[in-house]
């Protein structure tokens, strides 16, 4: 398997050094394939921060012309952007696609891979992806894994995080701040973000007895899709 280094602060807990490149590049290809290059290059400006006025500042065009395409696309992939689960997976193949280049693409056609609920992290086998996601988020307590998700979610906006779990603002940055020292990770970075969302959720769902929320690794009928690929 090719390894690469997205983020290197998460070391062996990278998720991308666990998948079968093979795997990868077609949940990657599939994943991307509805997209242009102008459409992709307004997702990698877009995703890291949620900013329409950030992208369109990276981007140098109107905030107008950045809402326009993300409706596009939104309606290309079939798909909410305003979905953490979704922005997540995007993001990360996007990053693939920038670290290995035009190779990444396989030849032949793509099966359609939906970014609500067709997961990379069922690339791998249960079992190896719940070691992951608990090896990665153990430091963690009950409160600061709830409020790690909801901030997620919220592209990190600490003010409605505050609102949802019903506590001050400084609280919520204190959680964080401490997760952060927790996990010794760099929670400004856009990947490690990335991946400590789908390792969070990919914990909650694995436990035993436990039903996917909607979009949740897990959700939908993606091992049977990997299972099929696999062959």
């Amino acid at each position: 398997m090719r390894r690469v280094d997205l983020a290197a602060g998460l070391g062996e807990q990278h998720l991308l050094h666990l998948i079968p490149h093979d795997r990868l590049t077609a949940w990657t290809s599939a994943l991307l394939s509805p997209l242009d290059e102008s459409e992709r290059r307004t997702l990698r400006a877009w995703l890291p921060r949620g900013s329409v006025a950030a992208a369109a500042r990276e981007l140098g065009c109107p905030s107008a012309t950045v809402r326009e395409r993300l409706r596009r696309i939104a309606t290309a992939l079939d798909t909410d952007l305003d979905e953490a689960c979704v922005r997540v997976r995007l993001l990360l193949a996007l990053r693939m696609t920038a670290a290995t280049g035009p190779s990444l693409a396989p030849e032949g056609p793509v099966e359609r891979v939906n970014p609500a609920t067709d997961c990379l992290v069922w690339l791998v086998d249960i079992p190896t992806a719940r070691h992951w996601a608990v090896d990665l988020v153990h430091p963690l307590d009950a409160a600061q894994r709830q409020t790690l998700i909801l901030w997620l979610e919220r592209h990190g906006n600490v003010r409605q995080t505050a609102e949802q779990l019903g506590v001050h603002r400084g609280t919520v940055a204190r959680r964080i701040a401490r997760a952060a020292r927790a996990l010794e990770m760099d929670l400004n970075d856009p990947v490690s973000r990335a991946h400590l969302y789908l390792a969070l959720l990919t914990a909650e769902v694995t436990e035993p007895g436990a039903v996917p929320p909607p979009g949740a690794p897990g959700y939908g009928d993606w091992r049977t899709w990997t299972r099929a690929i696999a062959r």
